[in-house]
């Protein structure tokens, strides 16, 4: 597990450097992309300045628009690649053999899972990059991922296809195995103002109710209570009465505004 880590930290690390170098290709007009043998990738970064989806770029151009980069470009582009799929492949094999008997173990474990994810949700939409991913997911223990359910609820509404697809899934097997471990960040995740969220939310509570039925009832139960004790009547009907107004003033629509006070009044 150990030499996997450093694997996939090398790799990590190296498409870091490759994406800096296509930067300073593109700012060279296409022919650069080594910098002076002096200066460390961490003076680079401090000079060259990028937007956090860069890497996504570079795939994009590498995989989609290719006649558009220059030799070099495309030779810089293909290495970026090469290395992320290598550091998800190391990744992958680091958390297959994860042991987290120990504190420490746990703490490698959950920082190579947020870097798995940090690079899946990123790269994860394209079709080389999603096949790496997928195959390494399969092969996790559903326990590592306890850990990070609410970081996984946060990109449920994520719009890439592929990603969503894959991320539903893996959160349907863990549903299935850690039902506990789900329901009250899903319950939260089902009140989301976001309609996306909202209905990614409800998909998985229905797929849990067909073997889960009565434990999805007692934790519904349960959340609503809780809202209902930290909540005021008043502070809930202080926000409903501002956002029918603001209904009423701004889209002129009656019904809409008197259907959303029916509601509160009726519970």
């Amino acid at each position: 597990a150990e030499a996997w880590h450093y694997y996939s930290q090398i790799n990590y690390e190296a498409s870091g450097y490759y994406c800096l170098c296509f930067a300073e290709s593109f700012q060279a007009g296409g022919d650069a992309g080594v910098s002076k043998p002096s200066e460390t990738t961490r003076a680079r970064k401090q000079r060259i300045v990028l937007p956090e989806d860069y890497g996504e770029k570079i795939v994009k151009m590498v995989t989609d628009q290719q006649g558009r980069l220059s030799e070099r470009q495309l030779e810089l582009g293909n290495r970026y690649i090469r290395h992320i799929m290598n550091a998800i492949q190391g990744l992958g094999k680091v958390l297959q053999l994860a042991d987290q008997s120990t504190s420490s173990d746990s703490s490698k474990t959950l920082q190579n899972t947020l870097r798995l994810m940090k690079i899946w949700f990123e790269h994860g939409d394209y079709a080389r990059i999603d096949e790496i991913v997928r195959d390494s997911i399969t092969r996790i223990n559903l326990r590592v991922w306890i850990n990070v359910i609410p970081q996984l609820l946060a990109r449920i509404d994520i719009k890439k296809p592929m990603i969503k697809t894959l991320l539903l899934d893996l959160l349907e097997r863990v549903s299935q195995r850690y039902p506990q471990a789900l329901l009250y960040s899903l319950s939260v995740s089902k009140k989301s103002r976001t309609k996306e969220r909202r209905e990614a939310a409800d998909a998985l509570v229905s797929k849990m109710k067909l073997t889960q039925g009565t434990l999805i009832e007692q934790a519904n139960m349960v959340s609503d209570e809780l809202i209902r004790a930290a909540i005021l009547l008043s502070e809930s009907w202080s926000e409903a009465i501002e956002e029918a107004s603001r209904t009423y003033f701004t889209n002129n629509d009656a019904e809409t505004m008197i259907a959303g006070l029916k509601d509160l009044h009726a519970a």
